[in-house]
């Protein structure tokens, strides 16, 4: 039984090293490498369906996601970045996921509440393979940090607003003691 358990994660574990190591030898991003074996994967129906919890993913996946973004980054290149990164990471989140809901509320014609959801969950992306593109390519450093630490601001800011929605949607009200 024990066996049957383990396997598949190990599996998993030799496939996504495998993906990593040979995207590197034919030179595109290890993200876009693993999306599309990811795809064919999933379409092949190779492996059984895996199960994973909300607490998972908000306690185990999603900081180590954000602290491998945050620990390459130098704190001095940061801080000298620091007003354009928070007003792209407040300001230009808040307005994406605004307009995004707008959108859907006229496109799709669902409520305002399940509009904003949707927006904030579409809204929080990971610049990953763009930032890999743009070693590549030579992109400026002070281009990526920039979009870098507006990427890392911007999913702490995209976790809150949807605990907030879902708050407001759940009890039909909004308090600021939702937002603590």
């Amino acid at each position: 039984m024990e066996f049957i358990e383990l396997h598949i994660p190990i599996l998993i574990l030799i496939i996504i090293s495998s993906v990593v190591i040979l995207s590197s030898y034919i030179r595109i991003p290890y993200q876009i490498a693993l999306l599309i074996v990811g795809l064919i994967v999933g379409f092949l129906d190779i492996l059984p369906p895996i199960n994973l919890s909300p607490e998972l993913i908000f306690n185990i996946l999603l900081p180590v996601i954000i602290f491998e973004g945050s620990i390459k980054m130098p704190i001095r290149h940061l801080m000298d970045r620091i007003k354009s990164i928070l007003l792209i990471a407040f300001g230009g989140t808040t307005l994406e996921f605004t307009l995004f809901a707008i959108m859907f509320s006229i496109a799709i014609g669902i409520d305002w509440q399940y509009s904003l959801l949707l927006g904030v969950a579409i809204c929080a992306t990971d610049p990953a393979s763009i930032l890999s593109m743009f070693k590549g390519l030579g992109i400026e450093r002070r281009l990526s940090i920039l979009i870098e630490g507006e990427s890392i601001i911007d999913d702490g800011i995209a976790i809150v607003a949807f605990q907030v929605i879902i708050a407001l949607i759940i009890t039909g009200t909004f308090s600021v003691s939702d937002l603590i």
